[in-house]
């Protein structure tokens, strides 16, 4: 992780991370939980190199009820989708504009 923030922005990027939204226990292959290690893994880093976080995870946290389908493994209705993109594009404007 190190090395790619690295190579990012030797090439000029100006790279914005974006925490891993919650994994329910309907998840294939992973673990409720998972998101937190993954997200208390890379966020020091990001914020070491001075990367723009967007904390995706606590964005949908408090409205997950309303925006997980209905089986909650990783992926959230239309609505859902469309909340999550609010939070990304107000961090993709203040990278571009405060960066």
């Amino acid at each position: 992780m190190e090395a790619l923030v690295e190579r990012l922005k030797q090439n000029g990027a100006k790279p914005i991370w974006a925490s891993t939204t919650p994994v329910g226990p309907n998840a294939a292959g992973r673990r409720g939980g998972d998101e937190i290690r993954y997200n208390q893994i890379a966020q020091p880093i990001m914020a070491r190199h001075g990367v723009l976080i967007d904390d995706l995870h606590g964005y949908i946290l408090p409205a997950i009820d309303r925006y997980r389908r209905g089986t909650w493994d990783v992926h959230f209705t239309e609505d859902g989708y469309a909340f999550l993109g609010q939070a990304v594009a107000k961090a993709i404007l203040a990278g571009c504009i405060g960066g």
